[in-house]
Protein backbone atom coordinates (compact mmCIF):
# COMPACT_ATOMS: atom_id res chain seq x y z
CA UNK A 1 0.00 0.00 0.00
CA UNK A 2 1.35 3.42 -0.88
CA UNK A 3 0.18 6.14 1.46
CA UNK A 4 0.25 9.58 -0.10
CA UNK A 5 0.08 13.13 1.16
CA UNK A 6 -3.18 13.67 -0.71
CA UNK A 7 -5.14 12.06 2.15
CA UNK A 8 -6.78 14.82 4.21
CA UNK A 9 -5.55 15.32 7.74
CA UNK A 10 -9.13 14.88 8.98
CA UNK A 11 -8.92 11.22 7.93
CA UNK A 12 -7.10 10.51 11.17
CA UNK A 13 -8.80 10.97 14.51
CA UNK A 14 -7.07 12.91 17.25
CA UNK A 15 -4.81 10.63 19.26
CA UNK A 16 -4.68 10.72 23.04
CA UNK A 17 -1.32 10.75 24.85
CA UNK A 18 0.67 10.36 21.64
CA UNK A 19 2.07 13.90 21.43
CA UNK A 20 5.57 12.83 22.44
CA UNK A 21 5.65 9.96 19.95
CA UNK A 22 4.43 12.15 17.10
CA UNK A 23 6.91 14.87 18.07
CA UNK A 24 9.74 12.33 17.97
CA UNK A 25 8.77 11.24 14.46
CA UNK A 26 8.50 14.88 13.36
CA UNK A 27 11.97 15.50 14.78
CA UNK A 28 13.49 12.57 12.93
CA UNK A 29 11.86 13.47 9.63
CA UNK A 30 12.90 17.11 9.96
CA UNK A 31 16.48 15.92 10.45
CA UNK A 32 16.23 13.78 7.31
CA UNK A 33 14.86 16.70 5.28
CA UNK A 34 17.51 19.04 6.61
CA UNK A 35 20.50 16.78 6.03
CA UNK A 36 19.29 14.48 3.20
CA UNK A 37 20.67 11.69 5.39
CA UNK A 38 18.32 8.84 6.30
CA UNK A 39 17.26 7.44 9.64
CA UNK A 40 15.60 4.25 10.91
CA UNK A 41 13.09 4.21 13.76
CA UNK A 42 11.95 0.87 15.22
CA UNK A 43 8.54 1.43 16.85
CA UNK A 44 7.64 -1.16 19.47
CA UNK A 45 4.62 -1.81 21.65
CA UNK A 46 2.06 -4.43 22.61
CA UNK A 47 -0.50 -5.69 20.13
CA UNK A 48 -3.34 -3.19 19.82
CA UNK A 49 -1.57 -0.37 21.65
CA UNK A 50 -1.82 1.99 18.67
CA UNK A 51 1.48 1.82 16.78
CA UNK A 52 -0.24 1.83 13.41
CA UNK A 53 -2.49 4.73 14.42
CA UNK A 54 0.51 6.82 15.41
CA UNK A 55 2.36 6.07 12.17
CA UNK A 56 -0.66 6.73 9.98
CA UNK A 57 -1.47 9.95 11.81
CA UNK A 58 2.10 11.12 11.33
CA UNK A 59 2.20 10.17 7.64
CA UNK A 60 -1.18 11.78 6.92
CA UNK A 61 0.25 15.14 7.97
CA UNK A 62 3.35 15.02 5.77
CA UNK A 63 3.66 16.55 2.31
CA UNK A 64 6.23 14.00 1.16
CA UNK A 65 5.95 10.62 -0.54
CA UNK A 66 5.11 7.67 1.68
CA UNK A 67 5.57 4.03 0.68
CA UNK A 68 4.08 1.44 3.01
CA UNK A 69 4.02 -2.35 3.24
CA UNK A 70 3.01 -4.81 5.94
CA UNK A 71 3.96 -8.32 7.02
CA UNK A 72 1.23 -10.92 7.49
CA UNK A 73 0.74 -13.49 10.24
CA UNK A 74 1.39 -16.56 8.11
CA UNK A 75 2.80 -19.94 9.15
CA UNK A 76 5.19 -19.62 6.20
CA UNK A 77 5.80 -15.87 5.65
CA UNK A 78 5.85 -14.72 2.04
CA UNK A 79 9.33 -13.83 0.85
CA UNK A 80 9.81 -10.06 0.90
CA UNK A 81 6.18 -9.68 2.00
CA UNK A 82 6.13 -5.97 2.91
CA UNK A 83 8.33 -5.08 -0.05
CA UNK A 84 5.74 -6.32 -2.55
CA UNK A 85 3.40 -3.36 -2.05
CA UNK A 86 6.30 -0.92 -1.92
CA UNK A 87 7.76 -2.30 -5.15
CA UNK A 88 4.37 -2.08 -6.87
CA UNK A 89 4.04 1.57 -5.83
CA UNK A 90 7.62 2.43 -6.79
CA UNK A 91 7.58 0.67 -10.15
CA UNK A 92 10.67 0.72 -12.34
CA UNK A 93 13.68 -1.41 -11.50
CA UNK A 94 12.52 -2.11 -7.95
CA UNK A 95 9.28 -3.69 -9.15
CA UNK A 96 11.20 -5.69 -11.76
CA UNK A 97 13.71 -6.90 -9.17
CA UNK A 98 11.02 -8.09 -6.75
CA UNK A 99 9.00 -9.69 -9.57
CA UNK A 100 11.95 -11.79 -10.71
CA UNK A 101 12.75 -12.92 -7.18
CA UNK A 102 15.94 -10.93 -6.83
CA UNK A 103 18.18 -11.49 -3.84
CA UNK A 104 17.86 -9.19 -0.80
CA UNK A 105 20.98 -7.18 -1.63
CA UNK A 106 19.59 -6.45 -5.10
CA UNK A 107 16.21 -5.42 -3.71
CA UNK A 108 17.85 -3.17 -1.12
CA UNK A 109 20.07 -1.59 -3.80
CA UNK A 110 17.11 -0.87 -6.09
CA UNK A 111 15.05 0.57 -3.25
CA UNK A 112 17.89 2.84 -2.18
CA UNK A 113 18.36 3.93 -5.78
CA UNK A 114 14.68 4.86 -6.06
CA UNK A 115 14.81 6.76 -2.77
CA UNK A 116 17.94 8.69 -3.74
CA UNK A 117 16.35 9.82 -6.99
CA UNK A 118 13.62 11.92 -5.40
CA UNK A 119 12.76 14.28 -2.55
CA UNK A 120 12.78 13.10 1.08
CA UNK A 121 10.47 10.13 1.58
CA UNK A 122 9.00 7.92 4.28
CA UNK A 123 9.04 4.12 4.10
CA UNK A 124 6.80 2.20 6.51
CA UNK A 125 7.21 -1.51 7.29
CA UNK A 126 4.42 -2.70 9.58
CA UNK A 127 4.39 -5.76 11.86
CA UNK A 128 8.03 -6.58 11.22
CA UNK A 129 7.90 -9.35 13.86
CA UNK A 130 6.12 -11.45 11.20
CA UNK A 131 8.75 -10.85 8.50
CA UNK A 132 10.59 -13.58 6.63
CA UNK A 133 14.35 -13.92 6.52
CA UNK A 134 14.73 -12.15 3.18
CA UNK A 135 12.87 -9.10 4.51
CA UNK A 136 15.14 -8.99 7.57
CA UNK A 137 18.14 -9.05 5.23
CA UNK A 138 16.74 -6.17 3.18
CA UNK A 139 16.13 -4.15 6.35
CA UNK A 140 19.63 -4.94 7.57
CA UNK A 141 21.17 -3.75 4.29
CA UNK A 142 18.96 -0.66 4.14
CA UNK A 143 19.77 0.32 7.71
CA UNK A 144 23.50 0.07 7.13
CA UNK A 145 23.25 2.39 4.11
CA UNK A 146 20.35 4.56 5.22
CA UNK A 147 22.51 7.67 5.52
CA UNK A 148 23.03 7.65 1.75
CA UNK A 149 19.36 8.39 0.98
CA UNK A 150 16.89 11.06 2.20
CA UNK A 151 14.45 8.63 3.80
CA UNK A 152 12.84 8.00 7.17
CA UNK A 153 12.32 4.24 7.58
CA UNK A 154 9.67 3.38 10.17
CA UNK A 155 9.36 -0.25 11.25
CA UNK A 156 6.64 -1.29 13.70
CA UNK A 157 6.65 -4.50 15.72
CA UNK A 158 4.98 -6.15 18.71
CA UNK A 159 7.60 -6.17 21.42
CA UNK A 160 5.58 -8.67 23.48
CA UNK A 161 6.06 -11.22 20.67
CA UNK A 162 9.78 -10.68 20.18
CA UNK A 163 11.87 -12.69 22.66
CA UNK A 164 15.65 -12.49 22.95
CA UNK A 165 16.17 -15.13 20.24
CA UNK A 166 13.72 -13.69 17.73
CA UNK A 167 15.39 -12.68 14.43
CA UNK A 168 14.05 -9.13 14.80
CA UNK A 169 15.56 -8.79 18.28
CA UNK A 170 18.88 -10.02 16.88
CA UNK A 171 18.64 -7.54 14.00
CA UNK A 172 17.88 -4.58 16.25
CA UNK A 173 20.78 -5.59 18.48
CA UNK A 174 23.15 -5.73 15.51
CA UNK A 175 22.11 -2.28 14.34
CA UNK A 176 21.84 -0.65 17.77
CA UNK A 177 25.24 1.03 17.67
CA UNK A 178 24.61 2.79 14.36
CA UNK A 179 24.06 6.55 14.76
CA UNK A 180 21.00 6.73 12.46
CA UNK A 181 19.15 3.91 14.29
CA UNK A 182 16.53 4.87 16.88
CA UNK A 183 13.84 3.12 18.94
CA UNK A 184 10.45 4.42 20.01
CA UNK A 185 8.10 2.68 22.43
CA UNK A 186 4.33 3.19 22.34
CA UNK A 187 2.89 2.49 25.78
CA UNK A 188 -0.71 1.89 26.92
CA UNK A 189 -3.09 4.75 27.66
CA UNK A 190 -3.53 6.13 31.17
CA UNK A 191 -6.80 5.78 33.13
CA UNK A 192 -7.56 9.42 32.27
CA UNK A 193 -7.26 8.81 28.54
CA UNK A 194 -9.37 5.66 28.77
CA UNK A 195 -12.00 7.70 30.59
CA UNK A 196 -12.07 10.21 27.72
CA UNK A 197 -12.64 7.38 25.26
CA UNK A 198 -15.29 5.67 27.38
CA UNK A 199 -17.44 8.70 28.20
CA UNK A 200 -18.95 9.40 24.73
CA UNK A 201 -20.15 5.80 24.38
CA UNK A 202 -21.41 5.40 27.93
CA UNK A 203 -18.92 2.78 29.13
CA UNK A 204 -17.69 2.45 32.69
CA UNK A 205 -14.18 3.91 32.46
CA UNK A 206 -12.78 2.12 35.50
CA UNK A 207 -14.04 -1.27 34.34
CA UNK A 208 -12.76 -0.62 30.82
CA UNK A 209 -9.31 0.20 32.15
CA UNK A 210 -9.28 -2.90 34.37
CA UNK A 211 -10.18 -5.06 31.38
CA UNK A 212 -7.75 -3.49 28.92
CA UNK A 213 -4.89 -2.07 30.96
CA UNK A 214 -5.03 0.97 28.69
CA UNK A 215 -4.45 -1.06 25.55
Amino acid sequence: MALTSSRPASAEANLLERTDALAALEHHFAAVCRSSSGRVVFIGGEAGVGKTSVVRHFCAHQSMRVWSGACDALAAPHALGPLLDIAEAAGGELRAAVARGARPYEVAAELLSALRADRPSIVVLEDLHWADGATFDVVRLLARRIETAPVLLLATYRDDQVDRNHPLRVLIGELATGPPIFRLNIGPLSPGAVSQLAEPVGLDAAELYRNTGGN
